[in-house]
């Protein structure tokens, strides 16, 4: 998972999911509203709340994809450009074209500088995705929790749409960070280990986004103990009362 594919399929699994929650939440609340009796559509306000978390969350998704893109790039620069990013191979295609036509065949030295070519470019590349996605990620997420801070109310912001989004992204960074982190481990220990083999291993992009998710995943399970916390040491006075 990485690059502008992995980007794409990261954000993609965000919004179905997303959308699900947020489908299981107008279920529940239209249930409840019908066994009670009541059949007034739903508020406004209610609607809004819903479309600022969502949009959070796809904010929260980009962030993380623009912060890996970076991060992959930074090892690529720091290492080599092997480490993250695979080169493309045009040298067979030019010499068989080449041989074909009995022009003959290109010197090793130029297949080389190829490659190099297509490795610089590939973290140039990198480099710019990583920053226009983050840049993006930041305005989404920062403009919809303004936006949720300037319409919710004290109760509102450890209410039930606060606790399905903890948890909601809790769920998605640990799976994340759980399924990444072996394989990352696993292709960094072949990468130094199997020298033959480099060619083939490319442990920055997974490696990248290890490093991101994982911090990620310790701050919303954080976020989540605390918020139980604080629903365990209101729930005597709310019973009290």
């Amino acid at each position: 998972m990485s690059g502008v594919g992995g980007i794409a399929i990261a954000v993609l699994v965000v919004l179905v999911l997303a959308a699900v929650v947020g489908g299981v939440v107008f279920f529940v609340y239209y249930a409840a509203r019908a066994r009670s009796g009541e059949t007034e559509s739903l508020p406004l306000r209610l609607l809004l709340r819903v479309y600022l978390y969502l949009l959070s969350i796809i904010g929260v998704a980009l962030l993380v994809a623009g912060l890996s893109a970076l991060v992959q790039a930074g090892l690529g620069a720091g290492v080599n450009e092997e480490f993250s990013y695979k080169a493309q191979d045009g040298g067979a295609a030019s010499r068989g074209l080449l041989s074909a036509a009995g022009l003959g065949i290109p010197q090793p030295e130029q297949d080389g500088a190829e490659r190099q070519e297509t490795l610089e470019r590939a973290l140039d590349e990198g480099i710019l995705n990583g920053i226009s996605v983050t840049l993006v990620g930041v305005a989404v997420l920062g403009l919809h929790v303004w936006g949720r801070r300037r319409i919710e109310r004290e109760n509102e912001r450890s209410g039930t749409l606060n606790r399905v989004y903890l948890v909601l992204l809790l769920v998605i960074f640990s799976v994340v960070a759980v399924t990444t982190l072996p394989s990352a481990i696993l292709d960094t220990l072949r990468y130094s280990i199997l020298d033959s083999n480099t060619a083939e291993v490319t442990p920055g992009g997974r490696l990248a986004i290890a490093v991101v998710t994982v911090p990620v995943w310790a701050y919303y399970l954080y976020a989540t103990l605390q918020a139980l916390r604080r629903e365990e040491a209101t729930a005597p006075a709310a019973g009290s009362g």
